[in-house]
Parts: C-alpha cells; sequence; structure tokens
C-alpha cells in the first residue's frame, strides 16, 4: 500500500444547483490561484440534469450529489463533513476569485491565534456582466458579534475562509432555513470567535436571483426566536430585531411589495433609526 496522501491546507466548497452555464466560471477562479495547497469540494444539490462532467469539477476535484434539492445549508454541510483541509473556504458557484484570494487568506489566519475563526476578503458585487461592480470592504470590528447585529454585507458564500475545527463547536448551518443561513452561523460563531478583514476585494461577486418573500419571512421569524432571548442589552436586541425587518422589507422590495417593504422600514425605524440609516448608506451609497 502507498503512503496516505498528506492533507491539504485548504477546502474549497463549491455548491451548485442548476447552474451548470456559470459554474465553469467559478471552477476556473479556484484553478487560478496563487495558493496550491487546496482541494475542490463540489456538492451538486439536486440539479436536473445531474452536473455531469463536462461542467463538473474535473481532474482531482470531488464531487458529491443530493438525489434531491436540499438547500444552500445542506449542500455546504455536506463540503464541510467531507473536508479534509484545515481551513474551509466558501465560493458560491456563480461567483469567482481573484487569484490571490487564498494566498492572503491563509497568511492571515496562519498568523493569527485560535481566537480568530476566520478571515472576509472585500469583493466586487456585480448586478450584471456588463459592469465592472462596486467595491464592498469589511471593516475589522472590534466587537464582532455585535457588528453582525446589524447584519452582513460581506458575501460570506464567496469571501469567507474559516477554521475547520470551529465548526466542531459552532455547528452545521442550519438546513431548516430556506435563507440567510451563513448569517445566522455568523451570529453563533462571532458569540465565541473573532474574525479577520482584509478590505481588498479579492471575489467577484454577481447578483442572484430576487429571494421569495415567503422564505426570507420564514427564515426571519427563526432567527428572530433563536437569537433575540439571548442579548443582554435591549440596545442589541432593537439593533437586531430592526435588521430582521429591513431584510423582511427587501425582500418584499424586490418582489414589488412596496407596502409592505415601507411598512417593514418603518418598524425598523422606531426600533433602531441610525441601523435604517447606515442600511441606506451601504446599499445606496457610492461606495
Amino acid at each position: 500500500m502507498g503512503a496516505a496522501t498528506a492533507p491539504p491546507t485548504v477546502t474549497v466548497t463549491i455548491p451548485v444547483f442548476n447552474r451548470h452555464d456559470v459554474v465553469r466560471r467559478a471552477l476556473a477562479s479556484v484553478r487560478l490561484q496563487e495558493f496550491p495547497d487546496y482541494e475542490v469540494i463540489v456538492v451538486d444539490d439536486g440539479s436536473e440534469p445531474p452536473l455531469g462532467a463536462d461542467s463538473g469539477p474535473g481532474s482531482g476535484m470531488r464531487l458529491l450529489r443530493h438525489r434531491r434539492n436540499r438547500g444552500a445549508a445542506a449542500a455546504r454541510n455536506t463540503a464541510v463533513a467531507a473536508a479534509r483541509g484545515r481551513y474551509v473556504a466558501f465560493l458560491d458557484s456563480d461567483d469567482e476569485w481573484l487569484p490571490a484570494k487564498l494566498a492572503r487568506q491563509v497568511a492571515v489566519m496562519e498568523g493569527a491565534d485560535a481566537t480568530v475563526a476566520g478571515c472576509f476578503t472585500g469583493f466586487f458585487y456585480r448586478r450584471n456582466r456588463d459592469c465592472p461592480g462596486s467595491v464592498r470592504r469589511p471593516l475589522n470590528a472590534s466587537d464582532w458579534h455585535r457588528h453582525f447585529l446589524a447584519g452582513c454585507r460581506y458575501g460570506p458564500g464567496s469571501t469567507l475562509l474559516v477554521r475547520r475545527a470551529v465548526f466542531a463547536e459552532v455547528g452545521p448551518f442550519d438546513e431548516e432555513l430556506p435563507r440567510l443561513e451563513d448569517w445566522d452561523w455568523l451570529l453563533r460563531a462571532s458569540s465565541r470567535y473573532r474574525f479577520a478583514a482584509l478590505e481588498e476585494p479579492l471575489a467577484v461577486v454577481h447578483r442572484g436571483g430576487r429571494p421569495k418573500t415567503a422564505a426570507v419571512r420564514a427564515a426571519v421569524a427563526k432567527i428572530r426566536a433563536r437569537h433575540l432571548p439571548g442579548i443582554d442589552d435591549s440596545a442589541g436586541r432593537r439593533l437586531l430585531d430592526s435588521t430582521l425587518d429591513l431584510e423582511l422589507a427587501a425582500a418584499s422590495w424586490w418582489n414589488r411589495e412596496v407596502p409592505s417593504a415601507l411598512g417593514q422600514v418603518l418598524r425598523a425605524s422606531v426600533k433602531h433609526p441610525s441601523n435604517v440609516l447606515g442600511h441606506i448608506r451601504r446599499r445606496f451609497g457610492s461606495r
């Protein structure tokens, strides 16, 4: 028997559901990484037709399949459970990385202590293929949990690299959440760990489809029930509560449910006016 292969430093995870036309672009951006010590796990989350060899991961990459569509949380959990790397890097199938991304993040994490769970990068946000994209830059927060009470605009599905061991303590993504599962996980993780952030844009996040209001409403209700009771101070509770209203307002707006959207914004404004102003600046500001 030959010697066992040493585990890679990074496991790259890519969940795919019916995105045969764009997953090649995501995979190509992984192959261009300047950091070579990685493995790739692609999880086909019940695509119809199934992801095939012509559009699948290719040589040296693993393709795992769900027999039915179970959602992004389940696909990521399947990949994390199969991962061998010390770090797990997430990449949505319709997004892409710049070549220096993994190298920069691993360098940050190798220099950080065990209280730092992971590292975000900045990213270009593209509303369509013809625009260059606006730059979104994460901030290094002094209190990451309170920072995430105001939401997460860091594109964690394509910018986050995290220590795999953190999942043993924080737990997996909640597969019962139809939306916002990454934000829910970050709220749990940030109550125990810190994060690092690189402002440099090292990923390209392409705008996805409009979320269904019912799915966002169900996710908001569960996150509200899970996280609000554990927040000690009233200001923090109002902050998270208003952010959840704004998430539902955004979904209502995208689905042209204007009265509902305006009502949610009004409720959020009563609970935490400055949070509403902050969201407006982030969504519609020049940056």
